[in-house]
């Protein structure tokens, strides 16, 4: 599933922008459109942990904080997401471009612009970001591995935690661990695979990862404790010393 985000502050180019990206993707892969109306709602999301997008259509000329100065928060706090600016003038391209932007387009040529812009990005995640795909609902959903934060299991049921979604299906957390191993998955619990990437703080009793405190087994503290894996070199030390 692709995550998309349309930041306008007008209510009739945002509804347009959705048209013409639900036309797009709708043929290609699943998808979720979230709307924000200013950059301070896309502030608020990042700070509140919720921000989970693959890609945000992001208007330039906006009313109080700016699609450039939005831009800029973005990458100050190292966001992994693509963005696209739509505006209704050329003259701030070069800034644009600065952060990383994935596209530049004119309000005026959107409905055909916007579409091929649209499909080179679909091209390019297609074939970037690997996916785990899990039953649910009678068909196989594809979740990027990239955004997965932690997987917990109870009894049969698995929930996979990542940006913007949690996904439920029944499986065997076993299997995961198997399948997720090579992609920088690390068992923490019997009932917990957190995605290394995302580790914060790593405790005796627990692991934090993405601001989240799941349980850590003494059975994997001690195993992550003789490999030296995530602990700091004074973490280390004070190991070793049996300061712990």
């Amino acid at each position: 599933m692709i995550r998309i985000g349309i930041c306008e502050d007008e209510d009739r180019q945002a509804r347009m922008i959705e048209q013409i990206t639900e036309r797009a993707v709708f043929q290609r892969t699943e998808y979720k459109i979230v709307r924000y109306s200013s950059g301070e709602q896309v502030v608020q999301d990042i700070e509140n942990g919720s921000f989970g997008l693959d890609l945000l259509l992001l208007d330039i000329n906006m009313r109080k904080l700016s699609g450039l100065d939005t831009a800029d928060y973005i990458r100050r706090h190292a966001m992994d997401v693509d963005i696209i600016f739509v505006t209704v003038s050329g003259k701030y391209v070069y800034q644009g471009y600065q952060y990383k932007a994935f596209s530049y387009l004119l309000k005026g040529e959107m409905e055909q612009t916007l579409k091929e812009a649209l499909n080179r990005y679909l091209d390019e995640w297609e074939q970037v970001d690997a996916c785990l795909e899990v039953p649910v609902k009678g068909m196989l959903l594809k979740l990027p591995i990239s955004k997965i934060f932690y997987l917990e299991s109870n009894t049969r049921k698995i929930t996979v935690h990542m940006s913007g979604e949690d996904v439920e299906f029944y499986g065997k957390l076993d299997e995961m661990e198997e399948m997720l191993s090579e992609a920088g998955f690390f068992r923490c619990h019997r009932s917990y695979l957190f995605n290394g990437k995302y580790l914060e703080r790593i405790r005796r009793e627990s692991v934090v990862i993405n601001k989240v405190e799941i349980p850590m087994s003494r059975k994997y503290y001690e195993k992550f404790k003789e490999e030296g894996r995530f602990f700091t070199e004074a973490q280390k030390k004070s190991l070793t010393e049996g300061r712990e």
